[in-house]
């Protein structure tokens, strides 16, 4: 398996039993953020033995390690949910059950895995991959959606010309660890009502 972010894992290899093959991966760096997940594989199957087991066990790992650490909210992201009990099409990576979930709203050019905003965004999506799921949302390609996420009364504030904060700010990946952390431990004092949610 290789992800878009050059994490590779070896899945299954000719002749040798999937646990083995398994096993031999614990320390390959898709485990440095990733929780370790349980396979129910008999130590001595391989591939071969057993397609049908095989091609479960494959379908398996990728779906439990196919949340990228940065994930681009797309048209497809804001119509899918996770369903209780549900696997597959009804599924989004990005919002894994029981996660929370930082959405950051970016123009065109923050977007960009080159750019210097992105870079930070993936060092503190690594960092917390286990405790929150990190997504952009790109305001210049999706205005409507984006413009759910201003705080309540922003749109009636500037129809009614009133001077509203517009600060930029540099952030970094450890400004965003910490508010992370903060948020986690007293998440009420963060909570902003939002046009939507």
């Amino acid at each position: 398996m290789e992800r878009k972010d050059t994490v590779t894992a070896t899945i299954i290899t000719h002749g040798r039993a999937i646990a083995e093959t398994i096993k031999s991966e614990s320390k390959n760096a898709i485990h440095r953020f990733h929780a370790h997940h349980k396979y129910n594989i008999s130590p001595k199957l391989r591939c071969e033995d057993n397609y049908p087991q095989c091609t479960d066990h494959i379908v398996a790992f990728v779906y439990d390690h196919m949340r990228l650490p940065v994930t681009h909210i797309t048209l497809e992201s804001f119509h899918m949910r996770r369903v209780a009990g549900s696997k597959g099409a009804s599924y989004h990576g990005a919002f894994a059950p029981n996660e929370a979930v930082l959405v950051a709203l970016v123009n065109e050019i923050d977007s960009l895995e080159s750019s210097p905003f992105y870079q930070e965004m993936l060092k503190a999506a690594y960092a917390l991959y286990q405790k929150v799921a990190v997504t952009m949302l790109n305001v210049e390609e999706f205005p409507t959606w984006a413009s759910q996420f201003v705080p309540i009364d922003y749109h009636k504030k500037q129809l009614e010309n009133v001077e509203i904060e517009d600060k930029e700010f540099h952030i970094t990946a450890e400004s965003i660890m910490i508010w992370v952390d903060k948020f986690r431990r007293n998440p009420k004092s963060y909570m902003v009502e939002t046009e939507r949610f």
